[in-house]
């Protein structure tokens, strides 16, 4: 539940970002997704799960945590560096990405992005 609420806050904040062109949401969406990789079950979103809503039975492993949101938070860098840089085409090209991949991970209900995808079958050998 917690990697969920992250995804669809980074997702949304990059989408933001990049239909509005403006790059203090992706920052946001970098730091969220930092502290989720850095401490998995201490996270801005695991904190909101456990201080308002119910807690799930287990929590998803935390090197699956980490593996995800690093990819997240990576991209979220280099779009602030590209904006920083001035090459402003290529920070809202990868704020769109973050946004689609965290939207993804939220709703199709993976993890993590370098988790394997196990929901729609894939299996060991897949």
């Amino acid at each position: 539940m917690a990697i969920r609420l992250a995804g669809a806050a980074i997702g949304v904040l990059c989408v933001e970002a990049s239909v509005f062109r403006v790059i203090l949401p992706v920052m946001c969406a970098g730091v969220i997704a930092g502290l989720d990789a850095a401490w998995p079950t201490r996270g801005p979103a695991a904190w909101l799960v456990l201080r308002f809503g119910r807690p799930p039975v287990r929590w998803v492993a935390p090197s699956v945590v980490r593996s995800g949101q690093a990819v997240l938070a990576g991209l979220c860098v280099a779009a602030v560096v590209a904006d920083a840089a001035g090459a402003h085409t290529v920070c809202w090209v990868l704020a769109a990405v973050v946004g689609a991949l965290g939207l993804f991970a939220a709703a199709a209900g993976r993890p993590a992005l370098g988790a394997r995808m196990t929901r729609f079958g894939a299996g060991p050998s897949d």
